[in-house]
This record gives structure tokens, sequence and C-alpha cells, in this order.
């Protein structure tokens, strides 16, 4: 046990002061400590709300994402189908084209035939006539 004689002048004033410094510093550091967990409660929830509106920022992305792919597919699917349309169309008048002209010909042959046979009558009739 230290006796106030042995004690320095002032010393008493010093330890008391180191003593209040301490009880405030734990006061401060009890009452600190639920605000740290509060604030650490609050970080964490910020984060977990972040990562969150992360996850749907990359779903969003990823469904923008999957709209646009199919859109062009779909685009894709459609020039094909106009293509093919386009090819099918041609085709058509160039067949179309050539029964007509196969037509014509055959009508063109079919005069040509009738003129023989009209002439080879004329001529005939001509013979008889003579």
């Amino acid at each position: 046990m230290i006796r106030h004689s042995s004690l320095k002048p002032g010393a008493y004033s010093d330890i008391h002061k180191q003593l209040e410094e301490r009880r405030v510093s734990m006061v401060r550091a009890a009452v600190a400590q639920p605000q740290m967990e509060a604030w650490d409660a609050l970080d964490d929830e910020a984060r977990q709300r972040r990562i969150r509106t992360q996850a749907k920022q990359r779903k969003r992305a990823l469904e923008q994402e999957k709209k646009l792919q199919l859109a062009q597919e779909e685009f894709r699917r459609q020039q094909i189908l106009e293509q093919r349309r386009q090819r099918l169309q041609e085709q058509h008048a160039v067949a179309r084209r050539a029964l007509e002209e196969e037509r014509f010909k055959r009508a063109l042959q079919q005069q040509l035939d009738k003129d023989k046979a009209a002439e080879e009558q004329q001529r005939q009739q001509q013979e008889q006539q003579q």
C-alpha cells in the first residue's frame, strides 16, 4: 500500500486524472461499441442492397441481351424468308415466261401449219380448176 507521505506533491491528482481518463475511455468504448455495431449493420445492409441492385442490373442486362439476340435471329429469319420469296418469284417469272414462249411457239407453229394447209388446199383447188 502506498502512503500519502511517499507520494510526490500532485501525484494523487495525476493518478486521479489517469483513472478518470481510463473510465471515460471505457465508457466511450462501451457507448461506441453499439454505435460501431449499428454502423457495421448499416454498412452490411448497404452492401447487401448494392449486391441485390447489381444482381438485378446483371439480370436486366442478360434479359436485354437475350431479347436483342432473339430480335437479331428473327430479323435474320425474316431476311432469309424474304430472299427465298424473291427467288421463288424470280423462278416463277422465268417459268411463266418459258411457258408463254412455248405457248407462243405452239400457236405460231399451228398458224404456220394452218397457213401451209390453206396454201396446199388453194394449190390443189387451183390445180383442179386448171
